[in-house]
C-alpha cells in the first residue's frame, strides 16, 4: 500500500470520515410515512382527526389492535378512529364476519376469537362452522348469525372497507390512515413503537388544522 492510501485508513480508522467508496448499508425507516395529495376525505367532519387503521388477521395487526385500545383511550375526543378490514381472497370470510359482528354490536368481543380462526377456502363451510360456533358463543344463534352474515348492513360494510382499501392504495395490513393526509405502514411487524410515534406526530399535526375550523 502506498503513502496515501495508508493515511486513508489510518483517517477511517480513527473515525474522522469514511471513504467515499465504502459500501456501508442505508438505515431503512421502520415505518414508511406518505403523504397523500391531494388529501382524501376520511370520513370525519372538518373540526376532527380522522384514523382509519387497516388490519388484516396476522399475529401483527392483531398486535397493532391492542395496542391501539389502550392508545384510543387517551386520545382527544377530536380523534375519531374506525377500524376496517383489509379484504383478501383468504381473509374475506372472516372480514365478512366482522362486518356481520358489527351490525350485532359485537364486535369487539368477536373480533379477537377471529384470529383464532384459519380460513379454508377448499372447505368454506368448514370456516362457515367455526364462525357460527364463535358467535354462538356470544349469545347469538344460527339464524341470527346467517341472517346478519348475509343482511344488507354487512354487505355495504364490506363493500366500503373495499373502497376505503382503493382509495388509500392500501395493499397491505396494518395500515393507518390520518386525517386522509398521511398512510403509515410498519416496515417490519415488531415496529410498533416507531408506528405509534409517527401517529402521535401526525395526529398532532392534524389537530392543529382541525382546531382551525373549530
Amino acid at each position: 500500500m502506498n503513502k496515501f492510501g495508508i493515511v486513508l485508513a489510518t483517517i477511517a480508522l480513527l473515525g474522522f470520515t469514511t471513504p467515499a467508496w465504502s459500501t456501508a448499508p442505508k438505515t431503512v425507516p421502520a415505518v414508511d410515512i406518505a403523504h397523500l395529495v391531494p388529501a382524501q376525505p376520511s370520513g370525519s367532519r372538518a373540526d376532527q382527526v380522522g384514523v382509519i387503521v387497516f388490519f388484516d388477521f396476522s399475529p401483527a395487526s392483531r398486535a397493532l389492535l391492542k395496542r391501539l385500545t389502550r392508545w384510543a383511550a387517551n386520545a382527544g375526543n377530536e380523534v375519531v378512529i374506525n377500524r376496517e378490514p383489509l379484504v383478501t381472497p383468504i381473509s374475506s370470510p372472516l372480514a365478512r364476519a366482522f362486518m356481520a359482528a358489527r351490525t350485532l354490536g359485537i364486535a369487539g368481543p368477536v373480533l379477537d376469537g377471529l384470529y383464532n380462526i384459519r380460513p379454508d377456502p377448499a372447505h368454506p363451510k368448514v370456516t362457515h362452522r367455526a364462525l357460527a360456533q364463535l358467535f354462538q358463543s356470544w349469545g347469538i344463534g344460527p339464524l341470527k348469525f346467517n341472517a346478519a352474515l348475509d343482511g344488507h348492513a354487512t354487505r355495504n360494510g364490506f363493500i366500503r372497507a373495499q373502497s376505503l382499501a382503493e382509495r388509500f392504495d392500501i395493499t397491505r395490513a396494518p395500515a393507518i390512515v390520518v386525517d386522509g393526509r398521511w398512510r403509515l405502514t410498519p416496515v417490519k411487524p415488531d415496529a410498533l413503537a416507531a408506528l405509534f410515534n409517527a401517529l402521535n406526530q401526525k395526529v398532532s399535526e392534524a389537530s392543529l388544522i382541525a382546531s382551525e375550523n373549530r
